[in-house]
C-alpha cells in the first residue's frame, strides 16, 4: 500500500526535472523523449521517518502539527516521481509513496510523505494543482487513461501477431480434404476428410497414417461404408488425431466433450459477428485448416477489426 498524488506544475520541463533532481533523485533519475516529442522524467528517492526526518517528511510533519506521529513510526518510504510535459508549457506530476514504515499511522504517514514533496514544490516557488490523489495505493486504483490505452494496444498487437500465420522454412502437414480423388457414391456420403483412393478399386487408405500412427492403413470398402462416411468417422481416433495435427485457424478452440467427440469454437466472434457457435468436425476439415481458413471471411475480417482497434488506440494515445 501507498498514497498517489497527480499534480499538474506551472513550471518549464527542464528546470522543473533539474530542481527536483537535485533535492530527491538520489537512487535513480532519468529522463527520455516521447515520441511526440514531448519530455518524461522519473526520479526515485527514499524518505525515512523515524529518528531523524528528512526535508520532505519534516515539511508535512510540521504543516500539519504532526511531528509527534512521525517519530511513532520508523522506516524508509520510497518515493517515486514521474514527470510529462505538456503542449501548454506545463508539467503533470505523477508522486508514489510506499513501502518501508511500520506503525500504527503508517498510512497517515505516507499520506504525509506525499504531500510533504507538494510542500517542497511550495517552498521551492512552483505554482500547482493537484489533479487527483488515492489513499491505500494499489497500481490498478490509479485512474490512468494513458496506461489503460498503451496497455489495450499491446494485448491486441500481441493477439493480432499471434493470429496471423508466420511463415516457416518446414513443410506443413497436408491433407487430401480438398479434391479427394474418391469415387463419387463416397463422395456423395460425406467421406472422411483423410480417406484416400488406392490402385484398387475395393481398397482405400486412411491418410491420417502420413500423420499419427496407424496399425493398418489400409482399408477395405466394407470396413469404410461402416467407419469412414456420414457422421461415423468423427469418433474415429486416428481421425481425432490427425486433426490435431494439421494448421488450424488461430481463431479455432476445441472443446472436449467425450473420450473421442469434440465440439470446435469459432473465436472470431469477438471481433466479429459470427452467426454461429459451434463447428462441427465436418466443417471444420473443411473450412479451418491449412491455407483455407485464411480465406474465410470471419478470420480475415476478425484481423481487420483488431488492425481498426490498433490505430484508434494509436490516435487517442496521441491526443493525450
Amino acid at each position: 500500500m501507498g498514497y498517489y498524488l497527480k499534480l499538474l506544475v506551472d513550471a518549464s520541463f527542464p528546470v522543473l526535472y533539474r530542481v527536483l533532481s537535485d533535492k530527491i533523485g538520489r537512487h535513480f533519475k532519468t529522463v527520455f523523449k516521447l515520441r511526440d516529442g514531448s519530455l518524461c522524467g522519473v526520479i526515485l528517492g527514499e524518505r525515512y521517518i523515524g529518528s531523524q526526518l528528512s526535508t520532505v517528511a519534516a515539511v508535512a510533519a510540521i504543516s500539519s502539527s504532526a511531528a509527534p506521529l512521525a517519530l511513532m513510526s520508523t522506516g524508509p518510504a520510497a518515493l517515486v516521481v514521474m514527470l510529462r510535459e505538456r503542449e501548454d508549457g506545463k508539467v503533470v506530476v505523477e508522486v508514489f509513496s510506499f513501502a518501508g514504515i511500520s506503525g500504527l499511522n503508517r498510512d497517515r504517514l505516507l499520506k504525509q510523505v506525499a504531500y510533504g514533496f507538494s510542500g517542497l514544490l511550495k517552498n521551492l516557488g512552483f505554482k500547482f494543482e493537484i489533479l487527483d490523489e488515492v489513499s491505500d495505493f494499489f497500481s490498478w486504483k490509479v485512474s490512468s487513461e494513458l496506461n489503460s490505452l498503451v496497455l489495450e494496444k499491446v494485448e491486441l498487437v500481441l493477439e493480432k501477431d499471434r493470429l496471423k500465420r508466420k511463415k516457416s522454412g518446414k513443410e506443413r502437414v497436408r491433407s487430401r480434404v480438398v479434391g479427394q480423388s474418391l469415387p463419387e457414391e463416397l463422395k456423395m456420403l460425406g467421406p472422411c476428410p483423410f480417406l484416400e483412393s488406392s490402385e484398387f478399386s475395393d481398397i482405400f487408405v486412411c491418410g491420417a497414417s502420413k500423420h499419427v500412427y496407424v496399425p493398418t492403413s489400409s482399408i477395405s470398402k466394407g470396413e469404410v461404408m461402416k467407419r469412414c462416411v456420414g457422421t461415423s468417422f468423427v469418433s474415429c481416433e486416428y481421425y481425432v488425431k490427425a486433426l490435431d495435427m494439421l494448421k488450424a485457424c488461430p481463431f479455432l478452440k476445441r472443446r472436449q466433450i467425450g473420450p473421442l467427440k469434440a465440439v470446435y469454437i469459432c473465436e472470431a466472434s469477438k471481433y466479429v459477428d459470427v452467426p454461429f457457435s459451434k463447428i462441427e468436425d465436418e466443417y471444420t476439415t473443411k473450412n479451418c485448416v491449412e491455407d483455407r481458413y485464411l480465406s474465410c471471411s470471419y478470420y480475415v475480417d476478425a484481423i481487420k477489426e483488431i488492425e481498426k482497434k490498433i490505430i484508434e488506440l494509436d490516435r487517442k494515445i496521441k491526443e493525450i
